[in-house]
């Protein structure tokens, strides 16, 4: 659901807020039940943050009861991450008060406590800080603050996150003059407001937006926007958001001069900012009733008004308004010719004005001083997370090197256990045909040796033989003789 600025789409809207503000005290009183039942303290903690959150912007009486409950408990039980829980919702308070910077050092003491397990809550609490720095005047640090808070919800898609921190970075811009950027921080947050159904933070944004075309110079689109938050803060009861919707809608019709309705709607917006205990707002609005009777010249009446706007704006310790405050009085004991108590108020204006350059100087420093603490800190995680990443990638690598070793070692022991085995065998084999030719030696020797005793025993028998016939030869006659014998015979 898109803001169009027409009727049916207004019709629509406000058909849907009844529902929600149903759904809202339904929620509440489920917390409720759920505080009856719970009997852990820890679980009771976080109920009792839950329950002051959503009382804060309507009665900050019953706010402060569940703040307080949760501070007792967390001291109870002396654990940092409920600790850090219990300083939200103290920090939530002040910060409604409009005292920032006791407000910024809660949120930062609850973000030292916290873990790496809850970065959306240490995001929450950096966008809440960022906005508390920007109601101080220290616009630098808001800038940090709200872009750090960002990296952290886009970097968990926490859009439910980013619908705040990306409103409060189109209200700056249009501080500062920047609206073509504001205009496009205001759709992102609005179109993520609708997408949730979150009215608390679109009402805030029409609050803004509101300021934005005032800065414009566009009284009418101005006073269209505080009116249409008017309405939708009216609806969700956020009384304290009644409270800057009615001084907005002041500040128009003053710009506007139709004194008596700005008359109407800045009481309006006191009278809420008393009841809700927020000196912030109720100092702003005397601030503006004194500042119209400068206008009309109604003296006296501006004194009354500035005197009070500056009694409220030195407890919440708002030196820049106060400064403001001084100016005013002293151009008002001028123009009564009272110039002794204008010198008087012109110098504390002086000292002020000088101190607050100091102090935003002094401010500057420790917020740059916190956020090199701060970078330091991430680099330090980030440095700590790549050595974690290398020794990870290291022991992986030592554990790879280590199988390839135990493999390697043990497809060398099978091959040894094989060539071990194989040379065994060939040595056994070896041995064996050792054996076997020492064998075929002996028989071959032992033949050899027949063989001689054949030869020799075969000659003595041919001596024997040779050795008889000589005999013989030499006993018988020989063939001619008897041939011849023979044939003298046969004659």
């Amino acid at each position: 659901m898109k803001i169009i600025y027409a009727p049916l789409n207004i019709f629509f809207i406000f058909l849907f807020l009844n529902l929600f503000l149903n759904a809202q005290q339904s929620k509440i009183d489920s917390l409720k039940k759920t505080v009856l039942i719970t009997k852990a303290d820890t679980q009771k903690i976080k109920l009792y943050e839950e329950l002051s959150f959503y009382y804060i912007r309507s009665n900050m009486k019953t706010a402060e009861v569940y703040k307080d409950s949760a501070v007792i408990l967390a001291q109870k039980i002396n654990s940092n991450k409920f600790t850090a829980y219990a300083e939200i919702a103290e920090a939530s308070i002040l910060s409604s008060k409009s005292l920032f910077r006791k407000a910024i050092q809660h949120y930062f003491k609850s973000n030292e406590l916290l873990d790496k397990s809850e970065p959306i809550l240490k995001g929450a609490n950096y966008s809440d800080a960022a906005y508390c720095y920007y109601s101080l005047g220290i616009k630098d640090s808001f800038f940090f603050y709200s872009i750090k808070a960002i990296k952290i919800f886009e970097a968990n898609k926490r859009e439910d996150k980013m619908i705040r921190t990306y409103g409060n970075m189109a209200y700056i811009h249009s501080i500062l003059g920047k609206f073509p950027e504001a205009k496009k921080y205001f759709k992102i947050s609005n179109d993520l407001a609708n997408k949730l159904h979150d009215n608390r933070s679109l009402s805030k944004n029409l609050q803004n937006q509101g300021v934005m075309y005032e800065y414009m110079n566009m009284m009418d689109s101005a006073l269209y926007f505080y009116q249409e938050a008017l309405k939708l803060k009216q609806a969700i009861g956020d009384s304290l958001g009644l409270s800057t919707s009615y001084s907005g809608i002041a500040i128009v019709f003053l710009q506007k001069k139709q004194f008596l309705q700005f008359l109407k709607n800045i009481n309006l917006s006191i009278t809420i900012a008393k009841k809700m205990k927020n000196i912030g707002y109720e100092a702003n609005g005397y601030f503006y009733k004194g500042e119209a009777y400068y206008t009309i010249e109604k003296i006296d009446s501006c004194l009354f008004y500035m005197n009070k706007s500056l009694l409220l704006h030195k407890e919440t310790g708002d030196i820049s308004r106060a400064s403001d405050c001084y100016m005013y009085i002293s151009d008002c004991y001028n123009i009564k010719k009272e110039y002794k108590q204008a010198l008087e108020y012109h110098k504390l204006y002086k000292a002020t004005y000088d101190s607050l350059f100091k102090k935003e100087s002094v401010e500057q420093l420790e917020s740059l001083k916190i956020e090199f603490e701060t970078e330091k800190k991430d680099e330090e995680n980030k440095l700590l997370q790549t050595q974690n990443q290398l020794s990870t990638a290291t022991i992986k690598q030592q554990k790879i090197v280590t199988y390839f070793i135990i493999g390697g070692f043990l497809i060398v022991t099978f091959l040894a256990f094989f060539i071990f085995k194989g040379l065994k065998k060939q040595r056994k084999a070896n041995k064996i045909i050792s054996l076997q030719k020492l064998e075929v030696e002996r028989q071959k020797t032992a033949v050899e040796e027949q063989k001689q005793r054949v030869e020799e025993h075969q000659k003595e028998i041919l001596d024997s033989i040779h050795y008889a016939k000589r005999i013989q030869t030499a006993l018988l006659p020989n063939e001619k003789y008897i041939k011849r014998k023979i044939n003298e015979l046969n004659k």
